[in-house]
């Protein structure tokens, strides 16, 4: 049987478009373009790439479509956007990666029990002891039940942070300047909370968050959630789980007070408030580089 002249060339074609779309994206959960790297004009022209970006992030995150991210940067022709899929800490935790302008940052709380020097970080454990001034590293769950650990990550004192090492090598706890690059690039405290917040409601069985949930989109799939806070100080230390996230930020502020970022269920603001290094808050960790 005689194949026209016609057909081969409509094959060729064919082939050659489809080993174009798997060198950039290979059939795996990871993307094989390094950040900054240029992209072909027809990846950014005909805009193939939305799709099987969009594609690989649900089968790797498991995200609702309206929670697709903007991945590719049309102004300098980049890629801008999930890189490296995931981080893991020294316990083997996995955590995702975002690139926001060019910082990358973890999309889940920390939830790892050592520093990466291998060192144990002390548990909380039991208010009597909490109470007392203890200047050291620790961690606790909220309300005392690991279950929360593993959905909302670990609460760390501030003495955590001190220590230096508390996020995986090559990563760090932010500092207040570093998160506010990150909410200015992406508008500024006033909306950006809405961007960073998980979406979803607990009383609709669909969130992590009590209503309204106020303004999330989780455009950009940093995964923010509400992890409340303990302060060992108080009769009812634990507080506000389903109704804020609190998480550190390396910068102190005042003597045996540090920065921390919060967001709220009723709102869509970023806030930045000082809190005692006594206290227990969530952490992102962001890269060094």
């Amino acid at each position: 049987m005689k194949i026209s002249r016609s057909v081969i060339v409509i094959i060729t074609l064919l082939m050659s478009h489809s080993i174009a779309i798997k060198s950039v994206y290979p059939q795996n959960s990871k993307s094989d373009l390094e950040i900054g790297s240029k992209v072909s004009d027809w990846f950014l022209n005909e805009k193939p790439s939305y799709n099987i970006i969009k594609e690989r992030f649900i089968q790797h995150y498991g995200t609702a479509k309206e929670n697709w991210p903007f991945f590719i940067n049309e102004s300098d022709n980049q890629l801008n956007d999930i890189v490296d899929s995931t981080l893991t800490d020294i316990d083997g935790n996995t955590y995702p990666v975002v690139q926001i302008e060019n910082q990358l940052w973890m999309c889940t709380n920390l939830r790892t029990s050592r520093y990466n020097s291998g060192e144990h970080i002390t548990p909380g454990s039991g208010m009597i002891s909490l109470k007392k001034s203890q200047e050291k590293g620790m961690y606790v769950w909220y309300d005392n039940k690991e279950s929360n650990g593993q959905i909302y990550g670990r609460l760390y004192n501030y003495y955590a942070v001190l220590e230096g090492c508390l996020c995986p090598e090559g990563w760090h706890v932010p500092s207040d300047e570093e998160w506010q690059k990150m909410i200015d690039y992406l508008g500024g405290e006033g909306t950006v909370g809405g961007k960073l917040k998980a979406t979803g409601i607990i009383e609709n069985g669909d969130g992590l968050w009590h209503e309204p949930n106020t303004g999330a989109t989780n455009e950009i799939s940093f995964n923010a959630l509400p992890g409340g806070y303990m302060n060992p100080k108080d009769i009812n230390p634990f507080g506000d789980l389903g109704k804020a996230g609190y998480w550190w930020t390396s910068t102190t502020i005042a003597r045996r007070t540090a920065a921390y970022k919060s967001m709220l269920h009723n709102n869509h603001k970023v806030f930045r408030a000082g809190g005692s290094e006594s206290n227990f808050y969530s952490v992102r960790c962001v890269n060094n580089k």
